[in-house]
């Protein structure tokens, strides 16, 4: 797979005790990044769509120090022990290139402003079939 940049994913994990969000970052260290963008017309405003695709090898992901769990097994871990994992899911956060800044729970509108890369995840496709130099996260984000 060609790659083009590192991308940082931000995961997000609820508390159950505390219902505090707290986000973890982690780098991936290649990945094929792609952006589009679409003009809408709605009345008299003119809003312009981000689009976000991200290809995330396997292969580089297990060569990371932290492991991959699929987003439902991540949601179960702990708090204290979600930090050791990531994963991709709908409403976390990819950013183009890397990261080291933090997101707090009360500044994540902030942080999103001053990241310009940053996009929300809105779909994760696993494409895990074939040979292990062709499987694959396709990752889709606005």
């Amino acid at each position: 797979m060609l790659t083009n940049t590192t991308a940082t994913v931000y995961n997000r994990i609820t508390d159950r005790d505390t219902d505090k969000t707290t986000y973890f970052r982690t780098v991936i260290p290649a990945t094929h990044w792609e952006e589009s963008y679409a003009a809408l017309d709605k009345a008299k405003s003119h809003e312009k769509i981000r689009s976000v695709m991200a290809i995330i090898d396997f292969s580089v992901c297990s060569r990371m120090a932290k492991q991959y769990l699929p987003a439902k097994e991540y949601a179960l871990l702990p708090i204290s022990e979600a930090g050791q994992y990531w994963t991709l899911d709908c409403g976390d956060i990819i950013v183009k290139g890397t990261v080291s800044d933090e997101i707090t729970q009360s500044g994540r509108k902030q942080w999103l402003l001053s990241h310009p890369d940053a996009a929300t995840i809105t779909a994760v496709q696993t494409n895990d079939m074939g040979s292990p130099a062709m499987q694959h996260w396709e990752v889709h984000a606005k």
